[in-house]
């Protein structure tokens, strides 16, 4: 069991190390760079923000109407064995892959030009949450994923399944662009 003191120190360790690879790699970007694709397979630098942007559509209000609803309960969080697979699914050094869900598949719309502007807002509003989870009950089931209603998990299980989500695209919008500079290089030699 992790005091909710504990979680929330985690959870800004993994945000922060999120947003200093936005800051180094993203950020300030044109968004041609962003746009472009070496391989048609391969999701973009700014089709990952888009992925990321779906997600966080919808699990941020969902969240903060958790965080409103429960307060926070004596003991600390204790994470449930599917909010723990979830986590252990979405960590960057698996090589296991996953094919997203119709709808969080932005490669399958026109990705909107305000994407990379939503991402960086977003990012904003997790730090936050996460700066506000102290005073909620982290372990209450209150949060259907999107693969099914049915399934349902804890506040703090989503968060940290959110933030390592991210964290592993954001990891991905970094290769993208890296193969984008490089691809760029050899058109124009």
């Amino acid at each position: 069991m992790t005091t909710n003191q504990d979680f929330v120190q985690e959870m800004m360790t993994l945000q922060n190390k999120i947003e200093e690879l936005v800051k180094q790699h993203l950020e300030g970007r044109d968004p041609r760079e962003l746009q472009f694709k070496v391989n048609p397979d391969k999701w973009s630098a700014l089709e990952c923000m888009d992925h990321l942007n779906r997600y966080d559509d919808h699990y941020l209000p969902l969240v903060k109407k958790a965080m409103d609803r429960y307060p926070v309960k004596k003991g600390g969080f204790r994470y449930s064995w599917l909010g723990k697979k979830f986590v252990k699914m979405m960590e960057p050094n698996g090589t296991k892959t996953f094919k997203a869900l119709k709808d969080m598949n932005p490669s399958l719309s026109a990705v909107d030009p305000q994407t990379a502007r939503r991402y960086l807002s977003n990012m904003d509003e997790m730090r936050t949450l996460i700066a506000d989870l102290e005073r909620a009950n982290l372990n209450k089931r209150c949060i259907p994923t999107t693969m099914s209603s049915f399934i349902v998990l804890k506040l703090g299980d989503i968060i940290h399944f959110l933030l390592m989500h991210k964290y592993r695209h954001t990891l991905q919008a970094v290769r993208a662009l890296k193969e984008a500079e490089i691809g760029a290089a050899k058109i124009v030699q």
